[in-house]
């Protein structure tokens, strides 16, 4: 008998030994399904975000807004000198 044919009957003589058969049966025909849609709302989706950054990056929602403020504002800033060193060229 081969090391292959050794596992097999291995295999058959737990499988006889330590399976069962469990038969179901339904008294009548109609059943009920029911099931579960998950619905987020937009505090869902922030807080989602929120759990992702802090987990990944160490961040909250909180630290990712405060970003995109202080870059807004450096922007604005940047673009209103940039307006202003254009209207006061002198003239010689």
């Amino acid at each position: 008998m081969s090391s292959g044919e050794g596992r097999a009957a291995f295999c058959r003589r737990a499988a006889d030994r330590d399976l069962a058969v469990v038969t179901v049966r339904m008294a009548g025909g109609v059943f009920e399904r029911s099931g579960i849609r998950l619905k987020f709302n937009s505090s869902d989706k922030i807080s989602s975000v929120g759990g992702t950054l802090g987990l990944f990056i160490g961040a909250s929602f909180t630290s990712l807004v405060e970003i995109v403020f202080w870059l807004a504002k450096y922007l604005c800033n940047k673009a209103a000198s940039a307006a202003t060193r254009g209207r006061t060229r002198v003239k010689n």
